[in-house]
């Protein structure tokens, strides 16, 4: 049985957590709160834990990535929350739809991983950022600062996206102090890959390339996201891991660059290379659990139901690396100052408690407090009746250790096996070898004209 927020606060009382949980009185409203998502982190039973320990109710409406995007730019007063990723903030933010997010009013702040400040988990260590809309340059705001350069991620028509990090130094520029205000909390995070059949795809995990996607032998049997900030990057490093063309920048092709590109997946798309695309979670693992389908991108949680399904399925460690990921939680402008933006924070805080972590990281994701999960699971976790989380699960999913026993995969069953190890190892090894972040290029419009000129093809 999942925590009563009677039993949460009580426990909260009498422990000393390193990371605080829900608000002592969270604010009474009662309309419901609007949650726009993609719906990845809503697993079962995410949705009803999320209210009873809130007391409030809680609307969410799903939609695709592309369809978020949409959302904010047509239909702004539809939603109260923006649950979505940094890649999509960093092009919404200049229509004004969005309103800064204070960080001392986000109680797990000063927890978070230093990756999404400082651009590295270990800042000065020799592990890469990552090309493209990676969170250090899609988070922080000019509101407060003096003197920090635009985002070098070049976001859509607006000034007010800065960067803190010097990328030469690795240290704040001009030594500012950290900014206050962001577009969005990070929340979950992962290091996205190809998901693939290995009766189809007889290769270790380290040795399936992007360039797999164009590989003539899966002729038929490759998908890709409907989405021209995830797919025309993945698709760029596999006609560039194939010797076809060379780009800049994957993660910001020119005009010219995305032109080529599309003449190219044009062909490939022509020949029948292509199965097609898919736009929702339950697209992409139909399309895998039927067998139709025998490698793609996946999210980490696609690749944990399908697994969950019975159906073997390896998750890829590209040698050119991974595609980054991370979510970025918003409040929509029209929110007014009182009880309903109390809502909106006290919902951003919730996503911190423990509960919301651990759910995730059976999905495949990392939270961005994770480093005080374990105290939450002996806590809390390891007592609930139904489902509950153990060390074990921690040990596996974030130090990339052999399960020490049957765990519970994306379903709650138990779905991974005593001694096996997560593919790409510990959250440290993972995190280090992402090499490009999913990305709206500075030419979004013709981004997306051009990507859906190819799936129409």
């Amino acid at each position: 049985m999942s925590l009563t927020r009677r039993e949460l606060f009580e426990r909260a009382a009498g422990t000393a957590l390193a990371a605080p949980l829900v608000r002592a009185t969270p604010p009474r409203i009662t309309r419901p709160l609007r949650v726009l998502t993609i719906g990845i982190e809503w697993p079962a039973g995410m949705h009803q834990q999320a209210q009873l320990d809130l007391g409030f109710p809680i609307l969410l409406e799903t939609a695709s990535s592309t369809q978020e995007v949409e959302t904010v730019l047509a239909r702004p007063q539809s939603f109260d929350v923006f649950s979505g990723y940094s890649y999509q903030a960093m092009r919404v933010w200049f229509a004004g739809h969005l309103r800064p997010v204070d960080t001392r009013r986000v109680a797990a702040w000063p927890h978070f991983y230093k990756l999404f400040a400082w651009g590295k988990l270990a800042p000065g260590s020799s592990c890469r950022y990552g090309l493209g809309d990676a969170p250090f340059r899609s988070l922080f705001l000019r509101r407060g600062t003096t003197g920090l350069p635009r985002s070098s991620a070049d976001p859509t028509r607006t000034e007010q996206i800065v960067e803190w990090i010097d990328e030469q130094t690795g240290k704040p520029h001009g030594g500012a102090p950290m900014p206050r205000y962001v577009v969005g909390v990070p929340a979950h995070f992962a290091a996205e890959s190809l998901g693939y059949l290995p009766e189809v795809i007889q290769k270790a995990p380290g040795h399936v390339s992007w360039a797999e996607l164009l590989n003539g032998r899966w002729k038929g049997r490759v998908a890709v996201q409907n989405d021209p900030a995830v797919a025309l990057v993945d698709l760029a490093r596999a006609v560039q891991a194939l010797g076809i063309a060379q780009f800049g920048n994957v993660t910001a092709l020119t005009v010219n660059e995305v032109d080529l590109l599309a003449r190219i997946l044009i062909v490939y798309r022509k020949q029948g290379q292509f199965q097609g695309t898919w736009s929702s979670f339950n697209d992409v693992v139909n399309l895998m659990a039927s067998k139709d389908v025998a490698i793609s991108p996946l999210w980490p949680s696609a690749a944990g139901r399908i697994a969950a399904e019975g159906v073997r399925i390896v998750y890829a460690v590209p040698p050119e690396g991974y595609r980054g990921s991370c979510s970025s939680v918003g409040i929509a402008a029209h929110v007014p100052e009182g009880k309903r933006l109390d809502a909106c924070y006290a919902f951003l805080d919730w996503l911190y408690t423990g509960y919301f972590g651990a759910q995730m990281m059976r999905q495949g994701y990392y939270v961005a407090n994770g480093a005080q999960l374990p105290h939450w699971i002996r806590t809390f976790g390891a007592s609930l009746a139904s489902n509950p989380f153990t060390w074990a699960e921690y040990r596996y999913w974030y130090d990339g250790r052999p399960a020490a026993f049957a765990l519970p995969g994306a379903k709650g069953t138990l779905a991974i096996k005593p001694g096996e190890r997560r593919e790409g190892g510990s959250l440290a090894a993972r995190m280090c070898r992402c090499s490009t972040w999913s990305s709206y290029f500075h030419a979004a419009g013709y981004q997306a004209r051009r990507f859906r000129d190819f799936v129409g093809a």
